[in-house]
């Protein structure tokens, strides 16, 4: 007798069993990138393959790293030029200093020719990505059909990348001329605004995608710097932040100089639930692909190696959810790759949450709000809220930025719901 299993998700990461399907959910699609010398490798695994044991798909990138390195830094330049430094003339101001929604301040043809030029950066990086190599025109057309034929949970394992997925754009139309210079492209060709998006690293054995299993409101830690308030008084991004999270928190412990952090940290004995960080951070790197270095309030500069000393080896073993809300320099991808979010990663944290452009002080604080505002619905998962902002942002308020969100393991990571809570 043939037996035809249901194709669900009964255990997580750790083998522990999964107390309800519907938080945890199977990924659709499974990029994988190994690096071959110079070469990067693709494997790609998609459930709308037939099931005919045909496997995966597997192709070589032409271009090596470096280049593709170059591309992102291209596409991160553009986002900076195009939406960060939009001046609009007939207002004199900045819109993305000064407005969250900024569909009734930037006319429509300039909304228009944004989202043009970003579509056409992102669709470059895609190319690089996705069809330019040996045996990548049939994962490229695949790809571009799964894409196409709705909303994709996506998970891309590249530990020697770090790409803005949501910002990669493939056009929904593939009779439209995609460069015409008049025309405007569809929104949901940006993956962020159509897919649920998580990079991955190395398998976390210990991973619970469940949080505050006891039912209590979690605990926050924030470490910021204080002085961004002085720097921006028209939007003031920490102490709104200091004041909301003691409204919706358990307790909220703020941390505003070096010696603070380091203890709070020291041989993996942080707290936090979640770890909040609202500060300025630099890259010595060109194009932010240096080691990163952050300052607190009293301006001690805090590195990668602060941070792995103050580890010793151990885990976090509270396996908080971080989420960086760098201002003016601190870009998550230049942390996250090789600097301290990685660190962070593998020493137990439960997933990394930040922008990949330089984002300015109110859409920090806004952002971080109406995320923590949702994720603090018991079961709404984190994958969910990055998705739901980033569409909402785009399509209602024309604001692109809830793209520049990355989000670095814990697609589905939530507060525990009633029914699945635990005694611990």
């Amino acid at each position: 007798m043939t037996e035809d299993p249901p194709f669900r998700s009964t255990y997580d990461n750790s083998k522990r069993r999964i107390p309800t399907n519907e938080l945890c959910r199977s990924r659709t699609i499974e990029l994988r990138f190994d690096q071959f010398g110079d070469r990067l490798r693709l494997l790609m695994r998609w459930t709308g393959f037939g099931e005919d044991g045909g496997g995966e798909l597997e192709g070589m990138l032409r271009q090596p790293r470096e280049v593709i390195e170059k591309t992102v830094r291209e596409v991160i330049e553009t986002w900076d030029e195009q939406v960060i430094s939009y001046y609009q003339g007939e207002r004199g101001e900045y819109p993305f200093e000064n407005h969250f929604d900024v569909s009734r301040v930037i006319p429509v043809a300039d909304q228009q020719n944004m989202r043009r030029r970003l579509a056409w950066k992102g669709t470059l990086l895609f190319r690089h990505l996705f069809q330019d190599g040996e045996k990548m025109a049939e994962i490229s057309e695949v790809l571009v059909h799964a894409l196409n034929t709705g909303q994709q949970r996506i998970r891309v394992r590249a530990d020697m990348l770090s790409i803005p997925w949501a910002m990669l754009y493939t056009p929904t139309d593939s009779e439209a001329d995609f460069y015409d210079p008049d025309a405007d492209c569809d929104p949901l060709g940006f993956w962020g605004c159509r897919h649920l998006l998580e990079h991955v690293t190395e398998r976390d054995a210990q991973f619970d995608s469940r949080l505050c299993r006891a039912g209590d409101r979690p605990l926050v830690g924030m470490n910021v710097d204080p002085r961004l308030d002085e720097d921006f008084p028209r939007a003031r991004c920490v102490a709104p932040m200091i004041d909301f999270f003691r409204e919706h928190a358990r307790r909220t412990d703020v941390r505003s100089d070096w010696h603070s952090l380091a203890r709070a940290y020291r041989n993996g004995q942080l707290e936090d639930e979640i770890s909040y960080f609202g500060l300025h951070a630099s890259s010595d790197g060109q194009g932010g692909s240096g080691p990163t270095k952050f300052e607190l309030g009293d301006g001690e500069a805090v590195s990668e190696s602060d941070l792995a000393g103050w580890l010793g080896g151990q885990r976090l073993g509270s396996g908080p959810v971080i989420f960086f809300n760098a201002c003016k320099g601190g870009r998550l991808g230049s942390m996250y790759h090789p600097s301290f979010g990685k660190l962070l990663l593998g020493a137990g944290a439960n997933c990394l949450v930040g922008p990949q452009v330089d984002v300015t002080p109110r859409f920090a604080r806004d952002y971080a709000m109406e995320f923590f505002r949702l994720f603090f619905e018991r079961g709404t998962r984190i994958g969910d809220v990055v998705h739901l902002l980033a569409r909402r942002l785009l399509l209602d308020y024309a604001n692109p930025l809830g793209l520049a969100i990355s989000l670095y393991r814990g697609l589905d990571t939530h507060l525990a719901p009633a029914e699945t809570l635990e005694v611990v």
